[in-house]
């Protein structure tokens, strides 16, 4: 058994490892790592394990720079739930040891491994859990799914399509270009780093035209509301990056159910299996609250880490004086300058 780094003439054996694979996600896949790279500029280092010429495990990391020299390996940055797919603990301790040795040469501070469950004992490695997974079972029938759900988000679904909104899917960038002022607003209520344009236009160009996007938009009296990103990979349909007016009487419309519904109604016609919410502070009640209403199911992730530095395990809580500053002052940030911090904020925390 052994490990390396991917290498272009491989690139064909690993999608259809991927494409196979029950447990891989959007993020495993090699059009992922062509958005994170063209939006972000992070160095991808694809690990990969072998039995023989077969690739048998996969484990995808981004080296993040950071200033003040933090330097990290993160499998994988802004995604909060990436498995390392592995056949045997052969398998597993091959491509690990593999992604310590670029640690150690490329002197970073730690490596992450987002695996989300537990993992056979591993030398060196530290496990933390803290965010929760809120995933829907999509494999009953359609009204099964409708009924799991709690009366409020029933409720609040009807009255959306009674108000008179149109769910519009996205035809092209602008409608992209749309989604991303629309984030710029939803990441200014909550006090977060905006998102860089170029994340849009590279999901757009990459994964939208093949496929494996889709971005539901909610439309009512002559402009787009609210939107959502919904990425594909095998059985599993994983709802990322919305925007919405900030706007009380848009709120009251309840837009953001209708488009939830429309999502899991087509990803269950599409044969997906899986709806994943994301993942969740467990702080952050209201939203764990709002996903339960769907029927969710919870499970706490487990993050693994590699400490290089003796450093203690980078978990950002977001009760802490400084966060909670943090987030006070880009609440308060005009969007055109969160427009242009944000994105350098976002390479330090993730």
């Amino acid at each position: 058994m052994r490990a390396g780094i991917l290498k272009l003439r491989q690139e064909e054996s690993y999608k259809e490892f991927i494409n196979s694979h029950p447990d891989a996600t959007i993020h495993h896949t090699l059009e992922w790592r062509d958005v994170i790279q063209t939006a972000f500029g992070h160095r991808p280092f694809y690990i990969v394990a072998y039995e023989g010429k077969d690739i048998v495990g996969a484990l995808p990391l981004f080296e993040v720079n950071a200033a003040f020299d933090r330097k990290r390996l993160v499998s994988v940055p802004y995604c909060y739930f990436v498995k390392v797919l592995y056949k045997d603990d052969k398998s597993l301790l091959a491509m690990l040891d593999f992604a310590k040795k670029i640690a150690d040469s490329r002197d970073c501070m730690y490596l992450e491994i987002r695996h989300g469950y537990d993992l056979p004992e591993i030398p060196d490695f530290k496990r933390h859990e803290h965010f929760i997974r809120s995933t829907v079972d999509l494999s009953v029938p359609i009204d099964e799914v409708w009924k799991k759900f709690r009366k409020s988000a029933k409720e609040a679904t009807k009255k959306a399509r009674r108000s008179g909104l149109e769910i519009i899917r996205a035809k092209n960038l602008q409608h992209y270009r749309i989604h991303y002022r629309l984030a710029l607003e939803t990441r200014k209520k909550l006090g977060l780093p905006a998102f860089p344009y170029e994340l849009f236009k590279s999901i757009y160009y990459i994964l939208h035209t093949s496929g494996k996007a889709k971005l539901y938009m909610a439309f009512f009296k002559d402009q787009f509301i609210t939107a959502e990103l919904v990425l594909y990979h095998n059985k599993t349909a994983t709802a990322a990056i919305v925007g919405s007016k900030e706007n009380r009487e848009i709120y009251r419309l309840r837009p953001q159910n209708l488009i939830i519904w429309t999502e899991i109604q087509e990803a269950h016609e599409m044969g997906h299996k899986i709806f994943d919410f994301g993942v969740t502070p467990p702080d952050n009640e209201g939203l764990l609250f709002f996903k339960s209403n769907w029927g969710s199911q919870n499970k706490t992730m487990s993050y693994y880490y590699f400490m290089r530095k003796n450093l203690e395990i980078p978990i950002v809580d977001t009760n802490e004086p400084k966060i909670q500053l943090g987030c006070s002052i880009l609440r308060k940030m005009p969007l055109m300058v969160n427009r242009v911090i944000g994105p350098l904020l976002l390479k330090q925390f993730d």
